[in-house]
């Protein structure tokens, strides 16, 4: 499985904290140059599709945005776990949203991911049923990225979202939104996950 990070070449600064971050929990990863346009959601887009499409021929590929925040000191153990729970026509397990509405339990560590839920700041996904072809099919009709996978994705696919949380974001300047505080994922997961 590949593992990307997400990351603008003028973002040296967010770069720099994903590394430290990234040794601190002991996971390793390709640094996939950000496409950067404006508006900046654009680009954001654009990214996680460029990454979809180089780790399709793998059996899935994990996608991070370069301000996330783990929560937990050893990642990988939650990840094997949530993931030893999923069926197997699973299409993608979120690492971190902020739901918009109540999800429902499928098991000790997954929730079900079917209606609205910001954020896609780490998530791992596969093709086994299309879920990427169909993304990159869409790649022209997507707008902002969270927003498709909401209205597009989770009510259509086998998605879901991992229990605890495992990661947030970090509070840095946004690339792509005026977002000024990254607090609401944990306070929307605490109020609709449980």
């Amino acid at each position: 499985m590949k593992r990307f990070v997400i990351n603008l070449n003028r973002r040296s600064d967010k770069w720099a904290y994903m590394r430290c971050e990234l040794e601190r929990v002991g996971i390793t990863v390709i640094r996939y140059p950000a496409i950067d346009t404006k508006p900046g959601w654009m680009g954001c887009a654009l990214s996680h599709i460029a990454c979809m499409t180089e780790g399709k021929n793998d059996y899935c590929v994990t996608v991070y945005e370069d301000d996330v925040k783990f929560l937990v000191d050893c990642p990988q153990d939650l990840m094997n776990e949530a993931i030893s729970q999923l069926p197997r026509d699973w299409d993608m397990i979120s690492w971190g949203a902020s739901p918009q509405e109540p999800l429902i339990r499928y098991s000790e560590n997954l929730f079900r991911l079917d209606n609205k839920a910001w954020c896609m700041h780490a998530y791992t996904i596969n093709n086994n049923n299309g879920l990427i072809d169909f993304i990159i099919g869409n790649k022209d009709n997507i707008g902002k990225i969270d927003v498709f996978m909401s209205e597009r994705v989770y009510p259509n696919y086998n998605c879901f979202l991992v229990y605890p949380l495992l990661c947030s974001q970090i509070q840095f300047q946004s690339d792509t939104c005026k977002r000024s505080d990254v607090s609401t994922i944990i306070k929307n997961y605490n109020k609709y996950v449980h």
